[in-house]
């Protein structure tokens, strides 16, 4: 019986340590894309004027700030697995999830003018949660330590 290859290199020394954050970070990431759909669905449900006033409204402002903290954190996990190199997969889809998170930041910004723009919002945060997930899997971040 042969071993199976690990889903994320072993790797020592600075490059261990900076592995190591770039997992919790994606982890947290993951989580904090969770709370982010709920936070929208509590802004949106908690509306007190008529649906054109939600970019105005206070009641997203959780989930714009979440946001905020989920896209410097997308960046900043982006530059550590680059420096890490734990391999092309994981650098792969820490990039794609920062693009995803810059055209999110697009669509969230434009969706108040242009309504199928914020309709896409929604849907490309589906895509981010998959590249997160995607990202946390290839990293192994959300395998419990052995």
């Amino acid at each position: 019986m042969t071993a199976q290859p690990s889903a994320s290199p072993e790797l020592t020394g600075a490059r261990g340590g900076v592995f190591a954050a770039a997992k919790v970070l994606t982890a947290l990431f993951v989580l904090g894309a969770l709370v982010s759909f709920f936070l929208a669905g509590l802004g949106t449900f908690g509306l007190s004027g008529p649906v054109d006033d939600a970019a105005a409204s206070s009641s997203l402002n959780p989930h714009r700030m979440l946001g905020e903290i989920l896209f410097a954190l997308a960046l900043l996990i982006l530059v550590l697995v680059a420096i890490a190199r734990p391999g092309g997969r994981a650098l792969k889809l820490a990039a794609a999830l920062f693009v995803l998170m810059l055209v999110q930041y697009g669509l969230g910004q434009a969706g108040a003018g242009v309504h199928v723009l914020g309709g896409l919002h929604a849907l490309n945060a589906l895509f981010v949660t998959g590249a997160a997930f995607g990202l946390a899997s290839a990293t192994g971040a959300l395998r419990k330590p052995h």
